[in-house]
């Protein structure tokens, strides 16, 4: 028995279980995850396009999550960049971790947001002005005495599109 054998080789119990065990639980767990996971895949088009995920859950307002929302379509809203709130230090908070280190997490946190919405604004207003730059260049192109009124007004239209 393996057990009996892991024992006399001096293994606790938590050895067993990590080495033993766990490998056997995970074998033949690891199929059935997978093809749930698969399941909720194959109903993300169902459930998102019906309800999307709705009604939203009151208390859940930064991630969004709804009442009929599946694994899938909970990570496909998922956006990247910072939440307002960390569920990382709120776990810490409950798993009763001590308060200096869930005070420097904070702070780390707050470190690593603050720095991301700065480089998130500067992309947005590099990409900006990019735009700005290619509208230019396209309205220098223009000729506009060789368009016709309707496709002036299309041409307006689909500029504002682009613009917003």
């Amino acid at each position: 028995d393996l057990y009996e054998s892991a024992t006399v080789d001096g293994a606790g119990p938590v050895t067993q279980f990590t080495k033993i065990t766990l490998p056997y639980i995970l074998f033949v767990t690891g199929s059935y995850l997978i093809t749930q996971f698969i399941g909720n895949i194959n109903n993300f088009n169902v459930i998102f396009f019906l309800t999307g995920g709705g009604p939203l859950i009151a208390g859940a307002d930064s991630l969004q999550v709804g009442h009929t929302d599946l694994l899938i379509t909970f990570l496909y809203k998922m956006k990247e960049g910072s939440m307002d709130r960390s569920y990382g230090v709120n776990v810490a908070k409950l798993a009763g971790l001590p308060d200096d280190l869930i005070e420097r997490a904070d702070e780390l946190l707050f470190s690593l947001e603050s720095r991301s919405n700065v480089e998130k604004t500067e992309r947005k207003e590099v990409r900006r002005e990019e735009k700005k730059d290619e509208l230019r260049e396209e309205l220098k192109r223009l000729d506009p005495m060789t368009l016709s009124p309707l496709d002036a007004l299309n041409y307006l239209i689909d500029l504002k599109k682009r613009i917003h």
